[in-house]
C-alpha cells in the first residue's frame, strides 16, 4: 500500500503508526495500529502540552507532577537550526503561516529530548515541514521523538554521521553504477546531490505530490530509503542526461536545470514516472549476466556508514595535528571554512556508570557493576562503540552473581535492552581461577532473545580488554625528524564486522534470462555458492536455550559462544569478524566467571537507547 501512495486523509494516522511499528518492532503488532485510532489523541496531545508553559491557573493539573524536565516558555523559544539553516530561509521567504508551528516543535525537540545539546541534525527541519503539513504539532513532535530515539533507522544524529551518510552514498553509486557516478563527479554534483537527498528530501527535485509518496514510504523503512530512490533517481536521469540535456545547452548548472525539468515533467513528455522510479529503486542494478547486483542489505549498509564516520574522524583529528603543529596552517587546512566538529570528537571519555540506588528492602542485596568499574575498561568500550553511541551510560541489567547461571534469566532480564554489553571474566588456566588479566565480550543491537534464527546486524563487535594494558607503560620511540612519538603496546582489540569485499553486494536473481537455460544453470550456482557465503558472513547474533553466541564460521565455530548455563565459553575465528581467538593461550575452549550485561542508556535521562 505505502508504495503505491497512501490517501492524503489518512497520511496522519499512517505515517504515526509506521513510524511507532519501525522503531518498535520488538512490540506486537497491535501497538502502533493504536495510533491510527482516537484512543491515542489525547495521549500524544497531552504529552506535547505538558512541555509548555500555561496562562492556566489550573496549570498543575495540565502537567503530571511526576514530571522533572523544566516547562518551556513560549515566549523564550528560538528558531533552532540544527545545521540546515535552508528550511528557515524558505519559509521566510514564502512568508509561511506555519513559521510558528516549525520552530515550536523544533525547539521542544531541541529542549526535552536532545537535551539541548545534541544540534546538529540536518534532515530534522525538513521532516518537520512536511510532517506538519498533515499532523498537527503534538503529533509531529511525537513522530520525530520516536524517530530520534531510534535515529540508526532514520537519519543522521551528528555531524559525522552525516557526512558518512553521504559518502556511504557514493560508495553505494558507485559500486552499483560506477558510470554514473563517474558522470555525477565530472560536473562536480555529487556533493550537492547527497545534501539534497539526506538533508532536503528531494524538496528541491521532486516536485511535491512526489516528495510525499516518498514519505509515505519512509516513515516504514527509514533511510534506507533515502540511498534507494537516490540511486535510482541518479541512473534513470543520467541516462535521459545524455539523450536530452547534455548538448543541450552550455549553461554551468546544466546537469541541475536538467534534473529539475526531468524531474517536474519536461518539455517533451520525457519526464519521470514516479511509478518507473519505484520499480528501478526495488529493482535491480548493473547490467550483463553477471554484473547486475541487489541493493546493499541493511546491515552492510550500516556498517559502510560506520566505516566512513570512523575515517571521518581519524581525518578530523590528523587534521587538528597538522594544525597544532603549524599554526599558519590553521586557515589553510580548512580552507578558511568553520572549524566544525562533533563535541565527541575531541578526545575519547570512559563512558558513565549507572549505580543502582540502594534497595528498599533491607533483604535484598544492593546489585552492585563489577567488571565495568574501571574507568579503563568503560574508555576502550567507548572507543570501540559507533560514535553515535559515545554520549551514553552503561546501566547493569544482568549479573550472575546477582541473577542466577542460566541462559533463561539472562534472556528475562535483558528483554527490553536493545544495546547491550556483554562482558565476562574467562579463566586461561583451568588450574587457576584466581585472577584473570582478560576481560571479553561483545557489543550486540538487537535484544537478545531465543530465536530459531539470525538477527542483528553489521554493528555488533567483540572485543577483548587486557587489564595489563592500563598499567602498560609507554616508551618514546625517535621518529625520522628526531622528535619523540609515544609507542603502546596493547593487547586490548575489538574485531568489527567487516567482510573481505564490503561493497559486494552478490547477484540479483533478476539479472538472468529466464529464457536462457545455460544462464539460468549459471545463476543458480552462483546465487547457491552467494547464499551460503552471505549466511555465514553474516551470522550475527544467535540465541538459543542451549548456548548464545556472535559470528560465526565453517567448521561450526564461533567468535564468542557461551553454554546454557554460562559456564563455558568458546572463541575461534569468525567469518566476517576475522577475529582471533579472544584468548590467546586457551585451545578455543575456556571456563566463564562473572558475566555482566550493561544496556545503553541516555545519559541525559537514564532512558534505554533503542
Amino acid at each position: 500500500m505505502i508504495r503505491k501512495g497512501i490517501p492524503p486523509s489518512l497520511r496522519c494516522a499512517v505515517w504515526l503508526s509506521n513510524i511507532i511499528q519501525s522503531c518498535r518492532s520488538d512490540q506486537d503488532v497491535s501497538v502502533p495500529h493504536e495510533y491510527r485510532t482516537l484512543s491515542k489523541v489525547r495521549v500524544v496531545d497531552g504529552l506535547y502540552d505538558s512541555l509548555w508553559e500555561h496562562d492556566d491557573k489550573n496549570d498543575d493539573d495540565v502537567r503530571p507532577a511526576s514530571s522533572a524536565v523544566a516547562r518551556i516558555s513560549k515566549r523564550d523559544v528560538k528558531r533552532i537550526v540544527f545545521g540546515n539553516d535552508e528550511v528557515w530561509t524558505n519559509l521566510d521567504e514564502e512568508k509561511c503561516t506555519g513559521n510558528d508551528a516549525v520552530k515550536f516543535v523544533l525547539y521542544a525537540l531541541h529542549r526535552s529530548v536532545l537535551g539541548g545539546i545534541i544540534d546538529y541534525c540536518p534532515l530534522l527541519p525538513t521532516l518537520v515541514t512536511i510532517l506538519l503539513g498533515f499532523m498537527s504539532e503534538s503529533y509531529v513532535f511525537y513522530a520525530c521523538r520516536e524517530m530520534y530515539h531510534h535515529s540508526a533507522w532514520f537519519f543522521a544524529g551528528s555531524r559525522s554521521e552525516h557526512i558518512a551518510t553521504q559518502r556511504a552514498f557514493s560508495d553505494v553509486l558507485g559500486r552499483l553504477h560506477p558510470h554514473t557516478l563517474d558522470t555525477m563527479k565530472e560536473q562536480d554534483v555529487i556533493t550537492q546531490y547527497t545534501k539534497e537527498i539526506f538533508q532536503n528530501f528531494f524538496t528541491n527535485i521532486l516536485p511535491e505530490g512526489k516528495v510525499l509518496r516518498l514519505m509515505d514510504i519512509y516513515s516504514l523503512e527509514g533511510n534506507k530509503v533515502l540511498f534507494r530512490f537516490g540511486v535510482a533517481l541518479a541512473v534513470l536521469y543520467g541516462k535521459e542526461y545524455k539523450e536530452h540535456y547534455m548538448y543541450a545547452s552550455t549553461d554551468p548548472n546544466k546537469w541541475w536545470l536538467g534534473l529539475f525539468d526531468y524531474c517536474h515533467g519536461g518539455g517533451d513528455g520525457q519526464g519521470l514516472n514516479f511509478e518507473v522510479l519505484v520499480k528501478k529503486a526495488y529493482g535491480v542494478h548493473g547490467r550483463g549476466v553477471r554484473k547486475r547486483f541487489r541493493f546493499p542489505r541493511r546491515p552492510i549498509l550500516s556498517r559502510i556508514i560506520e566505516i566512513e564516520e570512523e575515517k571521518y574522524r581519524k581525518e578530523k583529528l590528523l587534521l587538528r595535528a597538522q594544525s597544532n603543529d603549524d599554526e599558519n596552517a590553521t586557515d589553510a587546512a580548512d580552507g578558511g571554512a568553520e572549524d566544525e566538529t562533533d563535541f565527541y570528537l575531541d578526545q575519547i571519555e570512559p563512558l558513565d556508570l549507572v549505580i543502582p540506588p540502594q534497595p528498599t528492602d533491607p533483604n535484598r542485596e544492593r546489585i552492585v557493576p563489577h567488571l565495568a568499574s574501571s574507568n579503563f575498561v568503560r574508555t576502550k568500550i567507548a572507543e570501540w562503540l559507533p560514535l553515535s553511541l559515545r554520549f551514553t551510560k552503561l546501566d547493569l541489567v544482568y549479573s550472575t552473581s546477582y541473577h542466577g547461571r542460566t541462559l533463561e534469566n539472562l534472556y528475562r532480564c535483558v528483554a527490553k535492552s536493545r544495546h547491550t554489553i556483554l562482558i565476562l571474566e574467562p579463566f586461561e588456566d583451568r588450574g587457576n581461577r584466581d585472577t584473570s588479566r582478560y576481560l571479553v565480550g561483545m557489543y550486540a543491537s538487537e535484544i537478545w532473545h531465543p530465536s530459531s534464527r539470525v538477527y542483528g546486524d553489521g554493528r555488533s563487535f567483540l572485543f577483548r580488554i587486557d587489564t595489563d594494558d592500563e598499567k602498560e607503560e609507554c616508551n618514546d620511540n625517535e621518529d625520522n625528524d628526531g622528535g619523540k612519538e609515544k609507542i603502546c603496546k596493547e593487547n586490548s582489540k575489538s574485531w568489527k564486522w567487516h567482510p573481505p569485499d564490503m561493497l559486494d553486494f552478490g547477484p540479483s536473481a533478476s539479472s538472468f534470462d529466464n529464457d536462457d537455460s545455460q544462464s539460468n544453470s549459471i545463476f543458480s550456482s552462483m546465487q547457491q555458492s552467494a547464499s551460503s557465503r552471505t549466511a555465514l558472513l553474516e551470522t550475527f547474533q544467535v540465541s538459543k536455550n542451549e548456548f548464545l553466541s556472535l559470528g560465526g564460521n565453517e567448521l561450526g565455530g564461533a567468535g564468542l559462544r557461551l553454554n546454557e548455563d554460562l559456564t563455558k565459553g568458546e572463541s575461534s575465528c569468525a567469518d566476517g569478524f576475522d577475529n582471533e581467538p579472544l584468548l590467546p593461550k586457551a585451545s578455543g575452549l575456556f571456563e566463564v566467571g562473572i558475566v555482566e550485561v550493561y544496556q545503553l542508556v541516555r545519559q541525559m535521562d537514564g532512558v534505554p537507547v533503542r
